[in-house]
């Protein structure tokens, strides 16, 4: 009864929680009638034989399945379903248990998951193309641990708690994601409570003493939680050099990538030397004893071609509304997933002027509002879009509540749709459509490709660098510049494939660097080439006409490839025409000079071919 005490203020919900069976038809603040319309909407405790474990099912189902913040559908059937069925095994499991943290909850899970096939009850489900995921009938288990770790931990001092909840802090906006949110840090799993309370200070300070975003708080988090649990057996101001090199080898044996590799390490060391300023440890051990990996810069273009965009649109009928309408405002505006997750209704915007000969002309926009740089920011859109988005939008308004977002959490009131469920859905629908990619292996869609592919449409098309950088709201020119490299290396490559004269291939120097002012002027100088109806004059055009007349063959500037190949043939067929006529009439110079030309061009043709 102590939870009924220390919680339970109001007088009907007090009465209603003394029953050890809950009938939660019965619950005074019922909102829209919850499971009324069910048979059976009974929880049993009445078998356990703890007082104190049956007062912590009732602080769940309060605080879980009476949560009008979640809706309806989940309660049912994320809950209130398997929590009956998870009841029903701790019954014939230990009727006698008075707590799940005093049991590990790995043995707990698999005597569970056996005793669900022995009743060919489903555990897991096919949403993910991987592995086991396992459904809410699993997942029941882990929730009501952390529900009980907070439940005995909810009068400690939030940074003493093994579970914070981020949700408690007053966090600014613009340090949340909320398509993606870090609504928890777990420290129940560290073992070494000594190494876990100076875990604990670190975090403390990431989240009140600096203005680091929670989710790159949690990239640091997970690192540091890693190195921390790897020192389980030492407390780590006894550390030494012995420990850290087991620990580079421990991460040696992750097969990472120099890059991950290195950022691992750096956070490691970004922990030891909050240590070493708060005099736990004398000497930061990483800093200064070892040497990062190479982790050269790469240029790699991520965007869509066309052969996998037409397949996209043939098929974009067959998908899901509100998804269909996520793509599209993704491949339109070339907006992150987060940002189309957190688009709210007042997004569209739309303004008109009138041309010199009268015509009025109307412009369509969507906007999203930038917590960071406090305004809200636009992207023009097709009017056939702006359309499909105000129906949309009339959806929501629908909806028997107010809703914020244009595209709702299935789960929770006035919450964003969450960007790694838009990005999976569209990945699995994609791919049981049949989209391909060239090579003829499954599509893997990935919103911030679109990304890439909006920005560099633009700049193949010319658009000025700084519309460029507006439509792409970047902050910084240099991440605009991105895309110019990208563009500017390809080209580069394409060069380095070309066939000269002699039917050679022409290698470019491999040492050509890209990354400052630098790189532009040397493809302004280089690949500004002269186009012939051939291939490429490699004289670039700062260097004047050429005064070789039509004589390119014989030129050594002379570049083609593969796309003249067709005109190469052509070509070739004319001069074996003139050479046969030339021996006819015995013209010698000209079976001279064709003959020249001939040679040339098969050994062109064969270079291309092969």
């Amino acid at each position: 009864m102590d939870y009924l005490n220390n919680n339970i203020i109001d007088k009907e919900k007090y009465e209603f929680y003394k029953n050890d069976v809950l009938d939660l038809k019965l619950y005074p603040d019922n909102d829209n009638g919850f499971l009324t319309r069910r048979e059976n909407a009974i929880i049993d405790l009445s078998s356990f034989t703890s007082q104190g474990f049956k007062d912590f099912l009732k602080y769940f189902v309060e605080v879980n399945i009476f949560n009008k913040d979640i809706k309806y559908i989940t309660r049912l059937k994320a809950l209130f379903l398997p929590l009956n069925i998870f009841i029903q095994f701790l019954y014939e499991y230990n009727p006698d248990i008075d707590s799940l943290l005093t049991q590990k909850e790995e043995k707990i899970k698999d005597n569970y998951i056996v005793w669900l096939k022995k009743r060919n009850i489903r555990f897991t489900t096919s949403n993910k193309r991987d592995g086991i995921v396992y459904n809410s009938n699993v997942n029941i288990l882990h929730r009501m641990y952390l529900s009980e770790i907070r439940y005995y931990e909810k009068n400690l001092e939030f940074w003493e708690r093994d579970i914070w909840d981020m949700n408690e802090l007053n966090l600014s906006k613009d340090r949340i994601n909320q398509t993606d949110p870090v609504n928890t840090l777990l420290f129940s799993d560290i073992k070494n409570l000594v190494n876990k309370r100076y875990f604990k200070m670190y975090c403390k300070h990431l989240v009140g003493g600096t203005n680091y975003s929670l989710s790159t708080i949690k990239t640091k988090y997970l690192s540091v939680k890693e190195f921390v649990i790897f020192c389980n057996d030492i407390n780590i101001e006894e550390l030494n050099i012995n420990h850290i090199s087991n620990y580079y080898i421990y991460l040696e044996g992750k097969k990472l990538d120099n890059k991950v590799f290195n950022s691992t390490v750096s956070r490691v060391s970004d922990f030891l030397q909050h240590l070493l300023a708060k005099k736990v440890i004398k000497r930061n051990l990483i800093d200064g004893n070892w040497q990062a990996k190479y982790s050269p810069r790469h240029y790699k273009l991520s965007s869509v071609n066309n052969y996998v965009i037409n397949q996209i649109f043939d098929v974009l009928d067959k998908i899901d509304e509100k998804l269909r309408l996520m793509f599209l405002i993704n491949y339109c505006t070339g907006y992150r997933a987060s940002d189309i997750c957190e688009i709210e209704i007042n997004c569209l915007c739309k303004n008109s002027y009138r041309r010199k000969d009268g015509t009025i002309i109307q412009k369509y926009y969507i906007q999203i509002y930038d917590e960071k740089l406090n305004k809200y920011k636009e992207n023009p859109i097709p009017l056939v879009l702006y359309e499909l988005i105000n129906d949309r939008i009339k959806y929501v308004v629908s909806l028997p509540y107010k809703e914020k977002y244009l595209f709702n959490s299935e789960n929770m009131k006035n919450q964003p749709y969450r960007a790694d469920t838009f990005r999976e859905k569209l990945q699995t629908a994609f791919i049981e459509l049949g989209v391909k990619n060239e090579d003829g292996t499954p599509y893997i869609y990935k919103p911030h490709d679109f990304r890439h592919t909006y920005a560099t449409d633009m700049v193949e098309l010319n658009i000025p660098f700084e519309v460029i950088r507006r439509m792409m709201h970047h902050v910084s020119p240099e991440m605009t510049l991105y895309y110019a490299e990208i563009r500017a290396r390809k080209e580069i490559e394409t060069q380095k494939t070309f066939i000269n004269n002699l039917g050679e291939k022409i290698i470019f120097a491999n040492d050509i660097e890209l990354g400052d002012a630098a790189e532009i002027e040397w493809l302004r100088k280089n690949i500004n080439a002269q186009m012939l109806p051939n291939g490429f004059c490699g004289l670039p055009v700062k260097m004047g006409n050429c005064d070789a007349g039509n004589f390119c063959l014989d030129c050594s500037k002379f570049r083609t490839d593969e796309t003249f190949l067709d005109v190469h043939k052509q070509q070739l067929l004319v001069t074996e025409k003139i050479l046969q006529k030339a021996k006819e009439e015995h013209w010698e110079a000209q079976i001279l000079t064709n003959e020249k030309l001939k040679m040339r061009l098969e050994k062109i043709i064969a270079s291309l071919e092969g």
